[in-house]
């Protein structure tokens, strides 16, 4: 009879951590019944990740309050949900981790859904359909991302979806990461870097006091959802739904006017029509 180094018959040891594993599995499995969605109505809060350095999505006032569109949304979520928002700061590098590791329910912020990012958590229906350009000094003769070409160095945020997107197009780039935007946008000026690859929107309100400074040409659109834990559908199908309920109503175009300015040149849910039936979602699987 084998002795395994638990001290046990072999064929007690293996079913003893049979048992453990089927213990655990569902262990697992009841910790993932329960939706945020519930946990979130229980504890009257929601806790929502939202960007401190990327105005008009979310930036901060002279009192440090969260203000823009993302803040907005979801107080404007948390509303109707009947709990109060509590907002955390997050970060380009952090976003992720924070969704994953529970410090936010959602991020409502302006993270591209992509395959790599869709490994580890889910996102809503499109929220804002951006584009992504260029801000250069005026005097650059960057014109496209393939004018950033060495010795020219590109800047972004840790991060940042941009970065994968600017290699593919050169290669050979160089890129410089820095912490927030506000911290990329002063390193252009002071000529550290050449060009910030960013959303056209947030570009716009980054030169508007900045007479150095000007935005190129688009080079492709972007998508984006609110970032939550995987897996949880009843939590996501309530924020699809809810914002096209806003949309339906006009509260989102509202507060896209309020906060990013102008009109909604685009549908959340398709060119054609909202979710049929979304008026009638009342929280219930």
């Amino acid at each position: 009879m084998s002795i395994n180094p638990l001290g046990m018959p072999r064929h007690l040891a293996m079913a003893t951590l049979g048992a453990a594993c089927l213990i655990s599995l569902g262990a697992a499995a009841h910790a993932q019944t329960q939706s945020l969605y519930d946990e979130i109505k229980a504890r009257g809060t929601l806790n929502a990740g939202v960007r401190y350095d990327y105005p008009p999505f979310g930036s901060v006032d002279k009192d440090n309050k969260p203000i823009g569109f993302g803040p907005a949304i979801a107080a404007e979520v948390a509303k109707r949900m009947g709990v109060k928002v509590n907002y955390v700061q997050i970060l380009s590098e952090n976003r992720i981790p924070m969704v994953t590791g529970g410090h936010v329910d959602a991020e409502f912020a302006t993270t591209t859904e992509t395959v790599q990012r869709n490994q580890v958590v889910d996102f809503t229906i499109p929220y804002i359909w951006d584009s992504v350009s260029i801000i250069v000094r005026k005097d650059s003769d960057v014109r496209t991302i393939k004018d950033i070409q060495p010795p020219k160095v590109m800047g972004a945020t840790r991060g940042s979806n941009n970065i994968p997107i600017f290699k593919d197009n050169v290669p050979n780039g160089i890129v410089t990461q820095f912490d927030d935007y506000n911290q990329t946008v002063l390193a252009l000026k002071l000529k550290k870097i050449d060009a910030i690859v960013i959303n056209r929107v947030t570009g716009l309100s980054f030169i508007r006091n900045e007479p150095t400074l000007e935005i190129r040409s688009d080079f492709y659109p972007d998508p984006v959802g609110i970032m939550v834990h995987q897996n949880d559908s009843k939590w996501r199908n309530f924020l699809n739904f809810t914002l096209q309920k806003m949309y339906e109503d006009g509260t989102y175009q509202k507060i896209f006017k309020e906060t990013v300015g102008g009109d909604v040149n685009f549908q959340l849910f398709s060119e054609k029509t909202l979710q049929p039936g979304i008026e009638k979602w009342n929280g219930k699987p």
